[in-house]
């Protein structure tokens, strides 16, 4: 008798089953990711596509594939293409980073920084960070990164400084600007 469920590993095999309707839209949040993220989440990305698509009876399938709705990713620029499966890693394994960085306005910084979530939006990837040089959080353009560098040495999940309080901090600074009114 054993009272401990098995957890999924990589390459089990999982029935999909929804009460809820099936949207060509849920095909287009996987072409998103797809189109717009590194190879090899783009592989699996485009391997999600086709098992839905086969699992999604004939009539459905005629009416995702026939929905105008498009994630092209030609605009996301190589160089920032290709640091997003490092920084995948990163984040997953708890690796610091040490880049250099440009501002808007052309200043120049070399920092060392705990990656803690990759974001897309529509043109531009950013990556927020715990940045040991600031001692706060802190948003990269990546397309602003200039040498970047994974470090072996780990960072700790420290009160404070993960993404999860990242996310209350911003929800809070929103919920202030808004009761402050015009």
């Amino acid at each position: 008798f054993n009272a401990i469920p098995r957890l999924p590993e990589a390459g089990d095999e999982f029935v999909i089953r929804t009460s809820k309707p099936f949207y060509s839209g849920d095909i287009f949040q996987f072409s998103t990711k797809a189109a717009r993220t590194d190879q090899e989440l783009a592989k699996s990305a485009q391997k999600a596509i086709e098992r839905v698509e086969a699992a999604v009876p004939l009539a459905l399938r005629d009416r995702v594939n026939a929905t105008p709705m498009f994630a092209p990713g030609f605009h996301v620029p190589p160089g920032v293409v290709d640091r997003l499966s490092d920084l995948r890693r990163a984040i997953e394994e708890r690796n610091k980073a040490w880049m250099s960085y440009t501002d808007p306005k052309g200043n120049h910084t070399e920092r060392t920084i705990w990656p803690l979530g990759l974001f897309f939006w529509g043109k531009t990837w950013t990556l927020t960070a715990w940045c040991e040089l600031r001692d706060d959080f802190r948003d990269f353009r990546l397309d602003r990164v200039g040498e970047m560098q994974i470090l072996a040495d780990l960072y700790p999940k420290e009160e404070g400084k993960t993404l999860e309080e990242f996310f209350r901090r911003v929800e809070a600074e929103a919920a202030n600007e808004e009761n402050a009114g015009p």
